[in-house]
């Protein structure tokens, strides 16, 4: 099964056309079963560089990355069947490069050119970064089938620029910020009390005798 691209179109042939002429936009499916097996024999007249839409993701920020799209061309009189499989990809100092994303090794090109023409595989991202980050450029990139070099093309010299993205760099997680909430104070209810009455207590007056005068009667 072929695996997608970052543009949703499947890895194999992207463009094909005359070597002379701008490429004409085409996608192709599987190799078919019974596709003759990869030979490392590459003729000669046959040439390999790096698409326009090949391009570098620089800096240690970026893992020392490229976005590869290999350029074919039949520069022979007849036609050429093109048929490797490239197991590792290295720079010019021999850092051995790690694919990224859903672009994987070993990657088997199997393509029919006729005189003249042209075609356009993307191969994908990769990094050729240490462990820790550090690394440099490239100034050649040279693709391997076992211990035999295929091929060594100019690095890419463009830096890219979206909308593609670095599939050798982790996606950035946004985290939502976080919102604190005031703790809830619970006031217990205010009870009334009535307002207290004092009544002066009750003062019992005994009654008042009169007693009438006596009257002293003369003998």
């Amino acid at each position: 099964m072929t695996e997608p691209t970052k543009s949703g179109i499947t890895r194999r042939t992207v463009a094909k056309g005359a070597a002379w002429s701008v490429p004409v936009l085409a996608v192709a499916g599987a190799a078919p079963a019974y596709a003759m097996s990869p030979t490392t024999t590459l003729p000669p007249c046959v040439t390999y560089t790096f698409a326009p839409t090949a391009c570098k993701w620089p800096g240690s920020n970026n893992l020392w990355s490229y976005y590869l799209v290999l350029k074919i061309c039949n520069t022979c009189q007849t036609t050429q069947t093109i048929n490797f499989t490239i197991t590792r990809l290295q720079n010019n100092s021999g850092k051995v490069f790690r694919d990224c994303g859903a672009e994987t090794l070993p990657i088997t090109i199997n393509e029919t050119l006729e005189a003249g023409e042209c075609t356009e595989i993307i191969l994908g991202d990769f990094s050729s970064a240490n462990a820790d980050g550090s690394g440099s450029s490239a100034a050649f990139i040279e693709a391997y089938s076992g211990n035999i070099k295929l091929f060594s093309v100019k690095a890419p010299p463009t830096d890219c620029e979206a909308p593609l993205v670095n599939s050798c760099i982790a996606p950035t997680t946004t985290v939502a910020p976080t919102t604190t909430v005031a703790p809830t104070t619970t006031v217990a209810p205010t009870t009334t009390v009535a307002p207290t009455t004092t009544v002066a207590p009750t003062t019992t007056v005994a009654p008042t005798t009169t007693v009438a005068p006596t009257t002293t009667v003369q003998p």
